[in-house]
């Protein structure tokens, strides 16, 4: 991909971090409001959230990836809900935490460097938009991850 080709990524503040989607999975960023928990869950999996008449799950990619273990949740927080575009999970719609508003940011080559694939099932990789660290969900695989943790 040569610098002509852009991308239109949303930038979502995470603690320790940000979330960096295309803008195309994007479904709408959420208020907070009080998620109903799972039992027997991953401590990253916060529960699920009424979401345009689903119940969706929302997902703390802070601790997911690690990028602040001691990251809670509270009324200032946001959900960014996503859309998975799977077609092997019953998951088509999931939230993810955020701290702040997301922005609009337009990539490519000259401005997003690739530092590494992710470690942790449900990242893609971590990457660096200028002097900003951010990470790249894999939603499939978060989606699958989910549904046999959970569903």
């Amino acid at each position: 991909m040569n610098d002509s080709h852009e991308i239109r990524a949303l930038v979502a503040p995470i603690p320790g971090s940000s979330i960096v989607v295309p803008g195309s999975v994007v479904a709408e960023v959420v208020e907070y409001s009080e998620p109903h928990p799972f039992h027997n869950a991953p401590d990253w999996l916060a529960g699920e959230i009424a979401w345009s008449g689903w119940k969706i799950p929302l997902v703390n990619m802070a601790l997911l990836a690690g990028t602040d273990p001691g990251s809670g949740l509270s009324p200032r927080h946001r959900y960014l809900v996503l859309k998975t575009l799977s077609d092997e999970t019953s998951i088509q719609h999931l939230a993810v935490i955020i701290s702040g508003l997301p922005r609009l940011h337009k990539l490519s080559r000259g401005n997003l460097e690739d530092t590494g694939s992710g470690q942790v099932t449900g990242v893609f990789s971590h990457v660096m938009i200028g002097e900003q660290a951010g990470l790249v969900p894999d939603l499939d695989a978060l989606a699958r991850t989910i549904e046999q943790a959970v569903y």
